[in-house]
């Protein structure tokens, strides 16, 4: 292999999975005012439900985990052919499916506008189009969702890759990625993000800030316990459970303030026993459906409001609200249907042969056997 050729790492599975339990969370918190619609007894789990935002500042951390993994010795020595082949391919990875989602909603309002109706949710400026087309429409001042509006954590991420380099070579040089120093840091980035997450949100630029402590918590979080020994035995199986137990319990606590403090420091922890449990975690990390769903998770997070756009003008949930159980039932379950139709065809139709065709050509640029490496995030 050239030497300039980055080399990848092997996947984490359950790392995978928890990126399909996030992603689930994001789709269940834009759907839920619908739920309650159609079965207000649901209200219960409302904490809960309502809590799935905060799943993206927790994407931006696992990001940064696992390119972390998946980089740190390839980029520890910068070159400007290591940094574009980098880039090139975080940008293979996430673009694709962006260009693609962006161009539905397009045709959405276009034939909405033609039929006399407008979708709701977002703006639709040309100015707005043209930032997402170059994947910097979070790189505004105050920002204001737009088009298919998951993609904001698309952008703010593309961001933090442009940093990640430049931070994997000065860790390197000052020593950081020792496990002392960088588990300090992982710290010191965790209680930034809890308190950007509390405070920032009226300021400008509030998504580009957001992304820089969680998504670097997320590098030095790895370079903490790279170097450690697998954590073996029934307490590594239950621990990863337990603590997706205490989060979803940390939902259910009155002070927001509490809530975003937790969610934005138990994801952290949730992402190193995975990681230290490698494949002696639970057996549920690594189950086929929940691995099939970490697999497709970004084309789940990035298509899901394609569907509610479908779902809203064909079924909207109001007009079933008195209707029978199995009536409602069966909303829910076309709601369900058109997610999965929408997430399946990109995944199947974009994403994977986007992903193939990229795999295809850095074998041929480096004449060695180039795997895709280890996904990472919402976007990876």
């Amino acid at each position: 292999m050239p030497a300039h050729a980055l080399r990848p790492t092997a996947e984490i599975v359950s790392l995978t999975a928890l990126r399909g339990v996030l992603a689930s969370w994001v789709v269940v918190y834009h759907f839920w005012n619908d739920v309650l619609v159609l079965f207000p007894g649901a209200d219960a789990f409302s904490p809960l439900a309502r809590c799935g935002h905060m799943a993206v500042p927790a994407f931006f951390m696992l990001s940064g985990f696992v390119l972390a993994h998946t980089y740190t010795d390839n980029l520890a020595t910068l070159s400007a052919h290591r940094v574009f082949v980098f880039l090139l391919r975080r940008l293979a990875r996430i673009y694709p499916v962006h260009l693609v989602t962006l161009l539905a909603v397009g045709a959405m309002v276009y034939v909405s506008e033609r039929a006399g109706f407008r979708l709701t949710d977002a703006g639709y400026t040309s100015r707005d189009f043209a930032l997402n087309l170059l994947v910097v429409h979070t790189w505004v001042p105050h920002f204001s969702l737009n088009w298919n509006y998951p993609s904001w954590s698309i952008s703010s991420e593309w961001f933090a890759y442009l940093l990640f380099p430049f931070a994997v070579s000065l860790g390197t040089r000052l020593g950081l990625t020792a496990r002392l120093p960088a588990m300090a840091l992982a710290v010191f980035g965790a209680a930034g993000s809890v308190g950007i997450g509390l405070f920032w949100r009226p300021w400008p630029f509030y998504e580009l800030v957001l992304v820089v402590p969680t998504f670097l918590a997320g590098v030095v979080l790895c370079w903490s316990v790279r170097n450690g020994e697998p954590v073996t035995g029934p307490a590594a199986q239950w621990a990863s459970l337990a603590l997706v137990a205490v989060m979803a319990a940390c939902c259910f606590v009155p002070d927001a303030s509490v809530v975003v403090g937790l969610l934005m420091c138990l994801p952290l922890l949730l992402i190193a026993v995975l990681a230290r449990a490698g494949a002696g975690c639970h057996p549920l990390w690594t189950a086929t459906t929940v691995a099939f769903v970490g697999e497709v998770s970004y084309a789940l997070y990035m298509t899901h409001t394609l569907a509610q756009k479908v779902a809203y003008k064909l079924l909207p949930s109001a007009r079933f609200a008195d209707a029978g159980v199995v009536t409602r039932v069966g909303v829910l379950a076309v709601y369900l249907a058109l997610i999965v139709a929408c997430c399946l065809a990109t995944y199947y139709l974009v994403e994977r042969p986007c992903r193939r065709w990229f795999r295809r050509s850095a074998r041929q640029e480096t004449g060695a056997g180039t795997a895709q490496p280890a996904h990472a995030g919402a976007g990876a």
